[in-house]
């Protein structure tokens, strides 16, 4: 059986092409990329943090009036921790600079990981521009960013690995790092595994008793965290729970339809030679698994674009030289990878010349909304201070309740979700979004079905309404002699249950 052999091409020369760029990475998501605060999670994170260094970490949600009994697995707590940190001290600038760094860092590692495979310097170079553009979807500062980072670098080393095991030895310190910082940890383990599964299938029972011990080390580095061994579950929570059916970056990925998935996976597809010999069996197999973790579900898929990276480099690299078997007749073969290319560049020139007269104005436009939103909900603060009034609201509003309103109002749900909440509070929060009218009293349960019958089960006190979402609530709400508007700003509507009701 073929052993793990990278291919050998000099490399040296083109590490200095390193710092260019990193520096064009870090400009182009510094000019282009959202701004880094119209990400509702980064709120809670950062409150995390604040509420952390205050009283140490929490085991109930101390924010909202729904979690009841359900504890809450802060997973990230560490990254919340620096992330607090880091906007005390610096403010939006210093998130949006540790932000753009850490982008441009991985766009780099996935560039030296491919010139350390042996390919050429246009092929890392082409793997840098995809792994940079799959990013641009998932370009915020969440703790995710990280797991992201520490993918590639244990990628890297599990191949270092087969040939010198010493590679591996800080692995396990790594994996306790990972697992403080973020539940991505378990997508390392899974790599470790298929290493270690792929040793066997080659008959190569050293490497594959060196990654078996390997990959119990690392998972019992993983438990050392304030959580213990519940940061299994936790982490599972967040995989499986009653929320992701609700979550749009949970829904399965929409091939073909985002640019940003859609151009990775198309080349991945035509590029992807199964026979070729060059690319290490392991990176195939994790290709594929991450193929299929990416493909059903979106926050997955740039880990899937980070992990079959160095098999997507060595493809490409190969494709001049070996012959693919839906190839039929070598002498067309340079003419059509020309034509191809062609058609590649000037698609990927005509994207990027819409992509960069169109970003600013979206940009700005976001900008805009989501100033417009804080201004509107630090108002709110202020006039229901002290209050505590049981809120339900839009989910992506809920972080940026907790930061700058926690004082006026208990929120319903945020981006927490299955860390903290209970499954069935995702389909109530659904039904009352959508304003549903009951489709009878109760289910079999007693459980209400209505939008304003759950209202009352929560005993909510207020209700917030985002004047770009679909009027149904709204509506509903205006409707009901329960209900009347005391407040009315450009972008949000409060509701507050009338006095004899």
């Amino acid at each position: 059986m073929p052993t793990q052999q990278p291919l050998t091409t000099p490399l040296s020369p083109w590490n200095a092409a390193l710092p260019l760029l990193l520096l064009v990475v870090y400009l182009g998501y510094y000019f282009f990329g959202w701004p880094i605060l119209t990400f509702p999670d980064v709120y809670w994170h950062i409150a995390a943090g604040d509420l952390i260094r205050a009283n140490g970490i929490p085991v109930q949600d101390p924010w909202s009036f729904t979690a009841g009994e359900t504890p809450w697995h802060n997973i990230s707590w560490l990254y919340d921790l620096l992330l607090s940190l880091a906007f005390e001290y610096g403010g939006e600038a210093a998130l949006t600079f540790l932000l753009c760094g850490l982008l441009a860092g991985i766009v780099a590692v996935a560039y030296r990981n491919a010139l350390a495979r042996g390919v050429s310097p246009e092929t890392a170079l082409i793997i840098a521009g995809i792994v940079a553009l799959a990013l641009h979807s998932s370009a915020s500062i969440r703790p995710q960013i990280i797991s992201f980072l520490l993918i590639l670098l244990l990628h890297h080393r599990l191949h270092l690995g087969w040939q010198r095991p010493h590679h591996l030895l800080l692995l396990p310190l790594l994996f306790t790092l990972w697992a403080n910082l973020h539940g991505g940890f378990l997508a390392g383990l899974m790599l470790i595994f298929i290493h270690f599964a792929t040793a066997l299938w080659q008959r190569q029972f050293d490497m594959a008793k060196c990654f078996f011990w390997l990959g119990l080390a690392c998972g019992i580095s993983c438990l050392l965290t304030p959580l213990g061994w519940q940061i299994l579950p936790a982490v599972l929570s967040t995989i499986h729970n009653g929320w992701k059916g609700y979550i749009s970056e949970w829904l399965p990925t929409a091939p073909f339809i985002v640019l940003a998935s859609s151009v990775p996976l198309m080349v991945f597809i035509l590029s992807f030679n199964a026979r070729n010999r060059d690319v290490p069996l392991a990176d195939k197999a994790a290709a594929i698994a991450f193929l299929f973790m990416g493909l059903d579900s979106a926050r997955n898929f740039v880990m899937f674009v980070l992990v079959a990276s160095p098999s997507m480099a060595i493809f490409i690299h190969s494709f001049p030289h070996k012959e693919h078997a839906w190839l039929k007749h070598q002498a067309y073969t340079p003419r059509l990878i020309l034509g191809t290319a062609s058609a590649a560049f000037l698609l990927a020139a005509t994207f990027t010349v819409t992509m960069v007269q169109n970003a600013m104005p979206l940009r700005k436009n976001k900008a805009a909304a989501s100033s417009e939103i804080t201004a509107e909900i630090v108002a709110l603060a202020e006039r229901y201070h002290g209050q505590s009034l049981r809120l339900y609201h839009e989910y992506s509003l809920g972080g940026q309740l907790i930061y700058r309103a926690g004082n006026a109002f208990r929120v319903f749900a945020d981006g927490r979700a299955g860390t903290a909440y209970p499954d069935i509070l995702a389909q109530d929060y659904h039904i009352i979004l959508t304003g549903r009218a009951p489709l009878e009293e109760t289910d079999s349960t007693g459980h209400p079905t209505g939008a304003l019958e759950l209202l009352e089960h929560y005993d909510v006190q207020a209700v917030l309404i985002d004047k770009t979402f679909p009027a149904a609530l709204r509506l509903r709400l205006e409707a009901s002699p329960a209900w009347h508007v005391d407040y009315d700003g450009a972008r949000l509507m409060l509701f507050m249950r009338t006095e004899e009701n």
